[in-house]
């Protein structure tokens, strides 16, 4: 399963961004987090594909944040893991979506 490195930060309000480059194409995504919770950060993450076209626009997921690490399953197959820069407690089981907003 090909891989891309990808960092995500929190940007507070529930929200998140998630930058990554795959064949030279930088995509950026904004998602939102269901419950809203505090602040994160993975330097570190890797986003798990099968093909490039599992990159839509929009995907709804579910997972899980804290306390070092985090995982999140998209719909569209995407998957989306990595290490947190610091802890989070408790950890959290979260659902949302996001949104492509760069290319």
């Amino acid at each position: 399963m090909p891989t891309a490195p990808c960092n995500v930060r929190s940007v507070g309000g529930g929200s998140f961004t998630v930058a990554f480059i795959i064949n030279d194409v930088r995509h950026q995504y904004l998602g939102r987090l269901n419950p809203a919770m505090t602040r994160f950060v993975s330097s570190n993450a890797t986003l798990e594909f099968n093909n490039i076209e599992q990159l839509t626009p929009k995907s709804e997921f579910d997972g899980l944040i804290g306390p070092e690490h985090f995982s999140l399953t998209l719909e569209n197959g995407l998957r989306l893991t990595g290490p947190l820069d610091s802890p989070i407690h408790p950890p959290t089981r979260v659902s949302g979506s996001w949104n492509q907003t760069q290319t």
